[in-house]
């Protein structure tokens, strides 16, 4: 006589299937597409990062893409099959701001709506290198993946001092792809390389930077933004908006927001 299983039991087994089939697209979905990516090479030809970085956002779970061409800001939604490694952008719109940078943004939405394919590579000891492709396999776009710190961010705080209320805009724009950071620190113009290591995403150090040579009545802050980015180790961002630089006992120089 054959044992019956209890309906009950069938459907458990069922569910766990489902959700073990749910999670391990989830996990698929992390790790391909998912997240904020930097636009470095457009068919080719290197696209240099302007103070508002190029970039893409891909959202696996509810299949929307987001984020800004060099004028305007885009969304949109995606197909995507990890095992055939398709992709197709869907429904891509833009805001209507008229910038002078129109031409790139101009190719770079057709070349997303022209997307067929993608790879991922990842270079040792470099981040992951997100590789759109046209229906043909020619190369349409080359996006690395983006650290949280990348982008435009205000110093609000130095040490104790609180920044606020500065005449001029202090500010530090990092970009993790070309590894390299540079801005405004209240009189001179700053730049320096960085060194960051996807794999250790909490840590970051400032190598030698170099300034312009400006003297102005108030150098007092520049100076103290100076000798706080050489014991700059980690950071933490909290949210879209706020950021801190630490050092190696944890203490908090830089305050930024954005």
């Amino acid at each position: 006589m054959k044992k019956l299983i209890p309906l009950s039991l069938v459907l458990l087994w069922l569910w766990a299937d489902s959700q073990a089939f749910a999670g391990e697209e989830k996990r698929s979905l992390g790790r391909s597409v998912e997240g904020a990516w930097q636009v470095v090479e457009m068919q080719g030809v290197r696209v240099d990062a302007a103070e508002d970085i190029v970039y893409i956002n891909f959202n696996g779970l509810k299949k929307a893409l987001s984020g800004f061409a060099g004028c305007n800001y885009i969304n949109g939604s995606f197909r995507i099959n990890t095992a055939k490694r398709s992709l197709k952008m869907e429904a891509v719109a833009s805001t209507r701001t008229a910038c002078p940078q129109l031409d790139l943004e101009s190719d770079i939405l057709s070349l997303l709506q022209k997307t067929a394919s993608y790879d991922i590579e990842s270079p040792e000891n470099e981040g992951d290198l997100l590789i759109l492709f046209a229906q043909d396999g020619s190369i349409l776009l080359k996006l690395a993946r983006m650290m949280p710190l990348d982008g435009k961010w205000t110093v609000v705080k130095v040490n104790e001092t609180d920044l606020e209320d500065e005449d001029s805009e202090i500010f530090l724009i990092f970009n993790s792809s070309q590894k390299t950071v540079y801005g405004n620190l209240g009189c001179n113009s700053y730049h320096a390389p960085i060194e960051y290591t996807p794999q250790k995403k909490s840590l970051i150090k400032f190598g030698a930077g170099l300034t312009t040579l400006r003297l102005c009545q108030k150098m007092e802050i520049e100076t103290q933004l100076l000798q706080a980015f050489q014991y700059v180790v980690s950071y933490k961002r909290f949210s879209a908006r706020k950021a801190i630089l630490c050092d190696k006992s944890g203490k908090v120089l830089i305050e930024l927001s954005r």
